[in-house]
């Protein structure tokens, strides 16, 4: 029960930030406020990655100091930078830092209850702030009030993680913990720079050549794409654990595919339902049906991690993403970057998928990359694609991959 509400809770926590923020200050003053500090999130997530092998390389109390470490050393050179050419706020890249720290150490230490107050604590920060604002008692801009967010709950939970963590490493211990994290950096950032180009590269280049409103509502439209493995019942970090350990694998893939596809398949027909009662929200909706194809994306990259296929992963993620950040440089307004994306993980799906085509097959494969980028350009002017595409998505999945429940009930015990 407890591990469901951290997962709520999670997602309600990227809902506030990529879409309760951009609701309430309007796309204007978002896009200006990501022109700004569109790098803090890119120094935010490369440390993210360097500091995800802790998990596999030390024990649990002693991911606290040493991410703790690690991040401040990054915070260091940013703000170094950042004295002779603009960056972003520092005081934020620093707040993130602490966030994403102790949440890594209470996820390495099983602390679930820990996580859900911290998570409450989260959602708390940002209603107070948020209500400071509006009845302006106390005016500020998104900058602080996400330093808010992150920072308080961030400095309380870092407070009862200290108790609990282990001794801090001497000097040279630490300088060889990190310097060997540091080496790991190139060759997961090969394993993941398809999703990080488009989430952090793609969006810091348009903020050189794409007005504040048109940035402003790319992110938005990205971030419910991005959001997929959030909205999927299933943790994706749960699913990739289980790959790894079942000795029916290839069964327990074809399964998440296949209810996947009829997961998003509906939301996004639920999606266009309720754009018809509330058209204000139309324009957002442009890269929904992304939302199978970034999933299929995801979960073929890990299943193929799971079979050990690291080298093909690595070698689609270099051709893939050399070849669109070229390709991004050409961007100049929202309609071309909506086409770069959903054609993007569409074109990444696709190749990943050739590697498992035996688990899944090929009609399917091409109408679900296939059709996705056309849809997501023609929504400008007509749903009806879009339509037909989702439709045709369910119908294939219940009638050639045949998804049922006794496969998902499987599913979930081995999970």
């Amino acid at each position: 029960m407890i591990s469901l509400l951290v997962q709520i809770l999670t997602l309600l926590c990227a809902l506030v930030v990529n879409f309760a923020v951009p609701a309430l200050f309007g796309l204007t003053e978002y896009g200006l406020f990501l022109q700004a500090n569109i790098l803090v999130f890119v120094f935010q997530k490369l440390t993210d990655i360097a500091n995800e092998p802790l998990l596999s390389r030390l024990d649990a109390p002693a991911i606290f100091p040493v991410s703790l470490c690690v991040g401040g050393g990054v915070l260091v050179v940013f703000a170094t930078v950042n004295l002779l050419y603009p960056l972003g706020s520092v005081l934020l890249l620093a707040a993130m830092l602490l966030s994403s720290c102790v949440l890594l150490s209470m996820y390495a230490m099983r602390q679930a209850k820990r996580i859900l107050v911290y998570l409450c604590a989260f959602l708390s920060m940002f209603g107070v702030s948020i209500v400071l604002n509006l009845t302006k008692v106390y005016e500020m801009d998104i900058q602080h009030i996400l330093i808010l967010t992150n920072l308080v709950p961030a400095l309380v939970a870092a407070v009862f993680l200290i108790p609990s963590s282990r001794v801090w490493p001497g000097a040279g211990s630490l300088a060889g913990v990190v310097g060997s994290l540091w080496k790991s950096v190139p060759s997961m950032l090969s394993l993941t720079l398809v999703y990080n180009l488009f989430t952090n590269i793609f969006p810091f280049l348009l903020s050189k050549t794409l007005p504040a409103d048109s940035l402003g509502l790319f992110r938005v439209m990205a971030s419910l794409v991005q959001s997929a493995t959030s909205f999927f019942p299933l943790n994706i970090k749960t699913i990739f654990v289980a790959l790894l350990r079942s000795d029916d694998r290839e069964r327990h893939y074809a399964t998440i595919m296949s209810f996947s596809l009829c997961y998003f398949a509906t939301a996004g027909l639920a999606t266009y339902a309720l754009v018809t009662i509330l058209p204000k929200f139309q324009p957002y909706t442009a890269l929904v049906c992304s939302l199978p194809v970034l999933y299929w994306a995801v979960l073929s990259e890990r299943y193929l991690l799971a079979m050990n296929k690291v080298r093909y992963v690595r070698a689609i993620n270099i051709l893939v993403g050399i070849s669109f950040l070229i390709a991004m440089f050409f961007v100049k307004n929202v309609h071309q970057a909506i086409l770069c994306y959903g054609l993007g993980f569409s074109v990444y799906a696709a190749l990943l998928l050739y590697e498992v085509s035996n688990r899944i097959h090929s009609l399917v494969a091409i109408w679900v990359c296939g059709v996705a980028p056309v849809t997501a350009f023609s929504l400008w002017h007509t749903a009806l694609p879009a339509l037909i595409y989702l439709v045709g998505c369910l119908t294939l999945a219940l009638g050639i991959i045949r998804f049922n429940l006794n496969d998902l009930r499987a599913l979930k015990e081995a999970i």
